[in-house]
């Protein structure tokens, strides 16, 4: 094996104690007042005679029972085989307690090596290799979509940044973009056939490599599809004479000569957009519109495929509006969470009218969407109120003070959320009955001014509830919030967390009027698990428990509202 590069850091901390002690004192039980100090069993404290990070101090003291010796190495090494080049980072680190009998060692590597004669990359992971009982170890082959030259350069940073223990290592910086740089393209340059493209990241660049010296007969727009996974194998080309689009389709169950012509131009792929609209408005409609659609669609990020509306459809014209709206939400100037309620309430009307989706352009669909929640509201209709824990309500409307002075209303009653969506032109009056959701008005200045309106998601892990998520942020009509509101909302959002980690939240209880009736529903921990929503402020998923009313509250249609009811029900009959 030919070694091509090598470049290692390594740092040195030695502890010295002295032999005596002026002082006993009684240990303390909180283990945070005593971390870091040493103790013979007597409850002496060891004194600290002083602190080094040289090599030479290391290893005078390696026999020193009255010293804790450390030693910290990260190396970076490119080699070269016969059949393959390799690009390896390993990190080792040997540690001896005080009093120890011997060290404790920890190792790993990240590796990259593409195997010539094979044209293969295979990249992953060992921890612990040294040894073969403990040994973890994670191998991947033309692992392309998670840009592994990419992570290797990434950890290589972060090697530098995490060894500025000391001045000497502090000078060091000046080498780290030299480091990475230079080991990159030794790794790149010693591949046969790799062209190094300024243009193309050095991923880009060896996976260009791969698909010609592999005959893989790719598009001119071959970049897009490197890092979306599943990534298509080898079989799968095989079984279409190696031609990249064609076998990606299979590989992601379309088919159709537009889909195809269609993936030839696209600058983003994100194929659950696709099987959404699929599985909205029918394939066949769908592969019927035009390219520039089929292109929206693929290249959007907005539609996720976890969530797919059941809808069924009156005619084409009906699917034609929802084209026009879907372009809408495309350009980001309707919320898709919006989108999705308003397919859910047009299902949820038909069960007691006849109701058409008429809307196409912006200003229809908001006043559809508003007319669908005055709908609902009539048919699923009583006096709700949500009943808080007191301690969280006094809590989370407390007066934030910035710019201006914020006021959070947590929405409890029908009145509440009536209001809301009166003032808000939303739909969050229907929301009231939802289990897991938290509306709370954020408010300015006074009481009654500007607002947003904000919902949060309640994740139950089956024994308490262990998360409070924002997933809706919205101004009026159910537009996005501007700058000036980032900062208190994100202060709401840490009193809710601090709030959680305090304090154990309750599960709301349900009090219900209707049909000359009152009752309390309570929310509880069903068997099912669900995956929550995205959120507004990050791309992560936890998974909860789905939350539920003890008592049927969708079989509620009679309105409370209507003075000449004509019919009494017993609506304690039904629970």
């Amino acid at each position: 094996m030919e070694e091509l590069y090598k470049y290692i850091i390594e740092t040195y901390h030695v502890t010295e104690f002295d032999d005596t002690t002026p002082i006993q004192r009684v240990i303390s039980d909180d283990p945070f007042e005593d971390n870091g100090r040493y103790y013979d069993m007597d409850g002496f404290e060891y004194v600290i005679k002083g602190n080094y990070t040289t090599k030479e101090k290391f290893e005078e003291n390696l026999k020193n029972k009255l010293a804790v010796v450390e030693i910290k190495r990260k190396s970076v090494y490119v080699t070269k085989t016969e059949d393959k080049v390799s690009f390896k980072l390993f990190t080792y680190s040997r540690r001896r307690r005080l009093n120890g009998r011997g060290f404790k060692s920890e190792n790993s590597v990240r590796f990259v090596t593409f195997n010539v004669k094979t044209n293969s990359l295979y990249s992953g992971h060992m921890t612990n290799y040294t040894s073969k009982k403990r040994v973890n170890k994670k191998i991947r082959r033309n692992n392309f979509w998670e840009s592994p030259l990419n992570l290797m350069k990434h950890l290589m940073n972060t090697m530098f940044y995490g060894s500025l223990s000391n001045r000497k290592l502090k000078e060091k910086m000046t080498e780290k973009h030299e480091v990475i740089g230079i080991s990159t393209n030794i790794f790149l340059s010693n591949i046969p056939g790799v062209v190094i493209n300024p243009s193309y990241s050095d991923d880009e660049n060896l996976y260009k490599r791969y698909l010609e010296y592999s005959g893989i007969k790719y598009s001119n727009n071959w970049k897009v599809f490197m890092e979306i996974f599943p990534q298509v194998t080898k079989k799968d080309l095989v079984k279409h004479k190696l031609k990249f689009i064609d076998a990606f389709m299979t590989k992601n169950g379309v088919s159709g000569d537009k889909v195809k012509r269609v993936l030839h131009t696209v600058k983003e792929c994100n194929m659950e957009s696709l099987h959404y609209a699929y599985h909205l408005l029918g394939e066949k409609f769908v592969n019927s519109q035009s390219d520039d659609f089929m292109k929206q669609v693929i290249e959007t990020s907005e539609f996720k495929y976890y969530y797919m509306p059941q809808f069924v459809f009156k005619n084409d014209r009906e699917r034609r509006n929802v084209v026009e709206v879907m372009k809408l939400v495309m350009m980001k100037h309707i919320a898709p969470n919006t989108f999705n309620d308003h397919i859910n309430m047009i299902t949820q009307i038909r069960l007691f009218e006849d109701f058409t989706w008429k809307s196409k352009t912006y200003d229809e669909f908001n006043n559809e969407h508003y007319d669908l929640t005055n709908k609902v509201s009539h048919y699923t209709q009583g006096d709700f109120t949500r009943k808080y824990d007191e301690n969280f309500v006094n809590t989370i409307e407390k007066p934030i003070e910035l710019d201006y002075i914020y006021y959070p209303v947590v929405l409890k009653t029908s009145i509440d959320y009536n209001s809301e969506s009166v003032t808000q032109s939303n739909c969050v009056k229907t929301y009231i009955k939802r289990e897991e959701s938290i509306i709370i008005s954020l408010r300015r200045d006074e009481i009654t001014g500007e607002r947003v309106t904000i919902e949060y998601i309640v994740g139950h892990n089956g024994e308490k509830v262990f998360d409070i998520v924002r997933i809706q942020t919205l101004g009026r009509f159910n537009q996005g919030i501007d700058e000036v509101w980032h900062n208190v909302v994100t202060k709401l959002d840490d009193r809710i967390n601090d709030y959680l980690l305090h304090n154990e939240f309750t599960l709301p209880v349900m009090n219900v009027v209707v049909g000359g009736r009152e009752f309390d529903t309570e929310c509880e921990v069903t068997d099912n698990i669900k995956m929550k929503h995205y959120m507004d402020q990050s791309d992560r998923t936890d998974f909860g428990y789905q939350l539920k009313w003890n008592k049927d509250l969708s079989r509620l249609t009679d309105n409370v509202n209507t003075d000449d009811q004509e019919e009494t029900h017993d609506w304690i009959d039904f629970f």
